[in-house]
């Protein structure tokens, strides 16, 4: 991800407050002078598809989550199968007469849907409502049920319902405790979030900033998704099977659905896929799926749509033909832009797909319920997402909050729970008691050198300015965060072969060594025929921190090499049309991988690769990559990508500066927060203790 192409990713913040969050309770298994049995209870709740079985949490329905006691006409209704099992009763349904016989002790109750009688061993009994089917199952008025058919009680307060058995329960003076934490079981537990701006582009075709990136991975799941540990683990896909060349991956859907409710097909992916390979879609992460057998060969034009390698073999079966082996495809899959898409439902959207809550259907843990632009997006918990009963988080509010200042007084007020905060804070709120946290965001910064420049060119002259930086100096007095100094140009947080790649690989960048720096210039000045070097320039952004970063490079090299720098400042438009034509010396850039293999980093200084702006060719190194591309052997394949790090810092065209980390402040109520580099910010494992 080009952090300097995108200015989305890399400067718009993440703001994320805790304003309103419920914790569990439990109901009490007694309270007051008397025990209150729970065994002999079933609390219920309107419209909320949880249920409380002799204290246990059940849903009423496994499959659908639409089944939920309903408020109609003034009446209470209720599915008759559940509350009756529930209870020890059996229900037999004629499917001729679309009569329910409800057996419990000596009680045998039948009700006919469309009927206002309820019959009680053979009495008939006058309903105010009739029962009826909804969503295919038979609902029936609540007392009716359970006072007539099932000899309980009932308790009815604000929607909160509880049947119970023992008449004296309510007069117990520890009734009303009881009914207040069965209360509290139904209060959402929810998170209320900040972002800088509202989400770019919601289209999972199309999007590539970092909010919508964010806000996308808590509303979609692709085949894979990322686990607390920055691994892949399965998805919407339970499992697959790779074949002995690695070229073929069969992929097992589990039983999933939308938030329609309908079920999550292979033929999804498959559409989705071919979507992003359209030339007429016009994704920028198109290449991604050029892993698919003439995937990029579809995408520019030279093959068949048919002919990619993507088959739905069945509704729950998708088979991947690859382009090359790929071993890094899972964590490449759980990247939000392989999340499926229903194709009736894209193509009912012509053009709008994605703009508005609506227009989108879910396949993960949260659904956009409210988004109102420029102002918040309500995410509610997915009740049809496969794991929905071990998410915590009920809702998720994000507020579009624009000014970091603003964002500081709502928390210094209390009302925010966590916060991103700026580099030169840190050390005020460490003075103040506070605990900062901070995450590695997977960004590797460095210059990129113009080697078609008649001083940059040189070798030596590049290793020499990248020697002379001192990393240590310029985080601790310029950056004031946790950043690390780069001494690969691979992030850390990339996994290698069985350590971090930028263990396996070593270090290749010296970092303030100035000795060796002044002599790498002396060798490189000889080379040009030169005496001393003329001023150098180093273009950059036009924000006051951009600057002060050029100003503590020139000075480091002013100091170390003898050498004056002119500092361009330009706007980001006119700083990426320079780069683009070659037109600087010196710039700074940042990356960070789009998924787990180094490749993500490495393929990016090919000859033709669109974000090498640094005129960068080498035969060798491009034959690398091929080879990368299309080793099989997993081991051989690192090896290979190892070296691949090695022939780059050797020719330096790149001069890797600092792998930024991020700070914030978290509430300690809040657990299992994740954040880190491929998704900030998850709530998948986020619970709040009180």
């Amino acid at each position: 991800m080009n952090i300097s192409r995108n200015l989305r990713n890399g400067l718009l913040f993440l703001l994320v407050f805790l304003l309103t969050v419920s914790q569990s309770v439990t109901i009490p298994a007694y309270a007051g002078d008397n025990q209150l049995k729970l065994d002999d209870k079933i609390v219920l709740m309107v419209d909320n598809a949880k249920a409380y079985v002799k204290g246990a949490e059940k849903r009423i329905d496994r499959l659908d989550p639409r089944i939920v006691p309903i408020v109609k006409d003034g009446r209470t209704l209720v599915p008759v199968r559940f509350v009756s099992e529930n209870f020890g009763a059996t229900v037999n349904w004629d499917s001729v007469t679309s009569t329910a016989t409800i057996t419990a002790d000596q009680a045998v109750t039948k009700i006919t849907v469309g009927s206002k009688t309820l019959s009680v061993n053979g009495k008939e009994i006058v309903l105010d409502t009739a029962a009826e089917v909804i969503n295919d199952r038979t609902y029936i008025p609540l007392r009716a049920l359970v006072e007539k058919g099932l000899n309980k009680k009932v308790f009815y307060e604000d929607g909160l319902i509880i049947i119970y058995s023992n008449e004296q329960d309510v007069t117990n003076n520890g009734w009303q405790d009881f009914v207040n934490s069965a209360m509290d079981l139904y209060k959402p537990h929810k998170i209320t979030a900040a972002l800088g701006s509202e989400p770019y582009q919601m289209n999972t075709l199309l999007k590539t900033d970092s909010i919508s990136q964010a806000i996308s991975n808590l509303v979609n799941e692709g085949l894979t998704r990322y686990g607390q540990d920055g691994k892949a683990i399965p998805g919407l896909a339970e499992k697959w099977e790779v074949s002995a060349d690695g070229l073929v991956w069969t992929f097992h859907l589990r039983e999933s659905h939308w938030s329609d409710g309908t079920l999550v097909m292979a033929q999804d992916f498959r559409f989705a896929f071919l979507e992003a390979l359209k030339k007429e879609t016009a994704a920028e992460y198109s290449y991604l799926f050029y892993v698919l057998k003439n995937g990029m060969e579809y995408n520019t034009g030279r093959a068949k749509r048919d002919d990619v390698g993507i088959v739905a073999k069945d509704d729950k079966t998708l088979v991947l033909t690859l382009a090359a082996p790929t071993p890094y495809l899972p964590e490449l899959l759980a990247f939000g832009n392989f999340a499926p898409i229903k194709q009736d439902f894209y193509q009912n959207n012509p053009g709008i797909y994605g703009a508005d809550a609506d227009k989108l259907l879910y396949s993960g843990p949260w659904i956009i319920k409210e988004w109102t632009h420029e102002e918040k997006l309500l995410l509610a918990k997915n009740p049809f997402y496969w794991n929905e009963g071990n998410i915590k988080i009920d809702e998720i509010e994000f507020r579009i909050v624009k000014s970091i200042d603003t964002a500081l007084d709502m928390y210094f007020a209390n009302e925010l729970d966590i916060i991103n905060i700026s580099n030169g804070d840190a050390a005020a709120f460490e003075k103040a008691g506070y605990k900062v946290s901070s995450y590695a965001d997977g960004a590797t910064f460095y210059f990129e050198f113009n080697t078609l420049d008649v001083v940059m060119k040189n070798v030596n002259i590049r290793k020499a300015l990248t020697y002379a930086i001192d990393r240590e100096d310029y985080i601790k007095n310029i950056r004031k965060d946790k950043s690390v100094p780069a001494t690969t140009f691979t992030n850390p947080v990339v996994m290698g072969e069985n350590l971090p790649f930028a263990m396996e690989v070593g270090t290749q960048v010296k970092d303030n060594s100035s000795t060796e720096a002044k002599a790498l210039l002396q060798k490189g000045l000889q080379e040009l025929g030169l005496n001393t070097l003329p001023k150098i320039s180093i273009l950059t952004g036009n924000s006051s921190a951009a600057i002060k970063d050029a100003e503590a490079f020139s000075e480091y090299w002013r100091r170390n090499l003898g050498i004056e720098t002119q500092i361009i400042s330009d706007p980001l438009k006119t700083r990426l049309e320079k780069m683009l034509n070659k037109d600087f010396q010196i710039t700074i850039s940042g990356w960070s991988p789009d998924y787990n293999d180094p490749i993500s980093f490495l393929e990016i200084l090919g000859s033709s690769d669109g974000n090498n702006h640094t005129g960068y060719q080498n035969k060798a190194y491009d034959e690398l990559l091929f080879r990368i591309r299309n080793e099989e052997n997993a081991s051989k394949r690192m090896n290979l990508l190892r070296n691949l790090e090695e022939l780059l810092l050797q020719d330096m065209p790149v001069g890797p500066i600092y792998h930024r980390s991020r700070l914030y402040l978290a509430n300690p109520r809040i657990s299992g927060l994740v954040r880190s580099w491929n998704h900030d910010i998850d709530f998948y494992w986020t619970t709040v203790n009180d």
